[in-house]
């Protein structure tokens, strides 16, 4: 039942899933104010927009009106206005109900304010990421907490994006999340990926709340006339 009672799935995507950050992309991804990315997973659609002062907004990508979603897909909008293909409703990049199509045909109390619900958004590392409750997210460091020494060794917000893939595994996620924490699976999954290989038997496992670390080292390998 851990891996498939539908209720208790459920539970862990309120419970887990919805209480924490999560990487939706790289700040490349959205360049220029206008850029706009759309980003689905564990049941929700989520709009992220790069604004006029450079900063990032993020909002669930549903029209108030009748659930629609706003976009379809990550793109690009010079007017700053999106608008729901299915009555005309049009919203700003932070999610604000900007004009109503047949405005007067709507009790005026309803349309007050009226907004996509806001997520948290923060950049680090180069990364762009999402937490479903902006009222309680914490800052990204404190959630990192002692990775935040291990992961700024890499000098991720220097890198560079040049596409991803994506792939739809039909498993619980803890099937995934259980296979790629055993490290037995480098030589075979991994093999081409480092000449030289793995030296599985001397890896390394750390935790700590509410993180865990994986280090398979490499064998020695040789670069150019250098044996490392």
């Amino acid at each position: 039942s851990i891996y498939t009672d539908p209720a208790r799935f459920a539970l862990e995507r309120d419970r887990m899933f919805r209480r924490t950050w999560h990487v939706a992309g790289r700040v490349e991804e959205l360049p220029e104010a206008g850029d706009f990315l759309v980003w689905e997973r564990i049941g929700q659609s989520i709009l992220i927009a790069r604004q006029a002062d450079g900063s990032l907004a993020g909002f669930h990508n549903v029209c108030q009106h009748r659930g629609s979603r706003i976009a379809s897909k990550s793109g690009h909008c010079d007017t700053g206005r999106l608008t729901c293909p299915f009555h005309g409703f049009v919203y700003d990049l932070a999610g604000r109900l900007v004009s109503v199509p047949q405005r007067s045909t709507f009790d005026p109390a309803h349309l007050e304010g009226l907004r996509a619900a806001e997520v948290a958004v923060e950049a680090w590392g180069g990364w762009i990421c999402v937490h479903f409750d902006p009222a309680n997210a914490p800052p990204i460091e404190a959630c990192l907490g002692e990775l935040v020494d291990e992961l700024s060794w890499y000098g991720m917000e220097d890198w560079k994006y040049y596409g991803s893939s994506s792939y739809a595994v039909d498993a619980n996620w803890k099937i995934v999340l259980e296979g790629f924490l055993e490290a037995w699976h480098t030589p075979t999954a991994h093999a081409g990926s480092v000449r030289g290989g793995y030296e599985v038997h001397r890896s390394t496992f750390a935790t700590f709340d509410p993180h865990s670390m994986m280090v398979v080292p490499l064998a020695a390998i040789e670069i150019g006339r250098a044996h490392v």
